[in-house]
This record gives structure tokens, sequence and C-alpha cells, in this order.
């Protein structure tokens, strides 16, 4: 079983600490989809590799703030959340059907979209979030790391 707190970083969830971002993520919006009855499409990397503790923090964040924005706001509509690691980037994409609006709301560490927004500028990455020309709404965040190699 794992868990979103736990013994470390307060403001880092137990489930990274110990199993990466590709498990945590793939427990975490399984179990979003089943106890909130929400349709979730998710698309993770095969590899599992350790990315940077801030990067997958991040990544995680907005994963849980876009996935919570989606409950409250596009009820019924499905959602698809998927990553991309290339080489010193991790692109994320969480978009759904319909409804949702950008709110500043608060999950998790206490941060709404806005931010997270802010979080993955003071990072160096990219960050946007708007409805999308089918009436949807869609997240994506580019977040560049260096790997611990170079």
């Amino acid at each position: 079983n794992i868990g979103i707190s736990g013994k470390g970083n307060a403001s880092r969830p137990a489930a990274l600490e110990e199993f990466g971002l590709v498990p945590a993520l793939r427990w975490y919006v399984q179990r979003q989809a089943k106890h909130l009855g929400l349709n979730i499409e998710l698309q993770l990397p095969a590899s599992a590799r350790r990315l940077p503790p801030e990067i997958e923090t991040a990544c995680f964040r907005i994963v849980q703030e876009a996935l919570t924005n989606a409950m409250r706001h596009a009820t019924g509509a499905s959602t698809h959340v998927a990553l991309t690691a290339t080489t010193g980037q991790l692109h994320i994409d969480i978009r759904n059907e319909a409804g949702a609006t950008l709110q500043p709301q608060r999950v998790g560490g206490g941060q709404g979209l806005a931010g997270l927004a802010e979080r993955v500028r003071l990072m160096g990455g990219t960050f946007a979030a708007g409805r999308t020309a089918f009436g949807g709404f869609e997240v994506t965040a580019d977040l560049p790391y260096r790997d611990a190699d170079d």
C-alpha cells in the first residue's frame, strides 16, 4: 500500500520517496479513478528511471491538482494523463473532455494551478492551463532537469 504522507519531506509524497514517479503516479491515478468515479487514461514512460526529486515532486503535484480540477469541474468527462521523458526534460499533458475552468484551488501541499505555474517557472520550465478548442481543459508543463551524471 503506497501512501501520500509519511516520513521524510512533508511537501514530498512518501510514495515518491519510496517508489519513484512512475509507480507513485500509477497508484495515485488508479486510486482517484476508483474512489472518485473518474475515467482516467494514463500514459507513462516505460522506464521507471528516477528523476531529480524536485522534478518528481513538481510532476506529482501538477497531476494531483489537475485531477482535482477535473473532479470538481468536469464531472463525467474522461481525463487523459500523459508523461513523456526525454533527455533533460519531462513533458506533462493532462486533458479532459469538457467543462473544467481554471480555479485557484488548493490541494495537497496547498498549491493551486497558479502556484504550480509559479513553481514550474522558477524551475526554468513552462506551464499552461486553459480551455481547449473542443470545450475541454488542458494543463501542460515542461520541466527541464539535469541528470546526476551530467
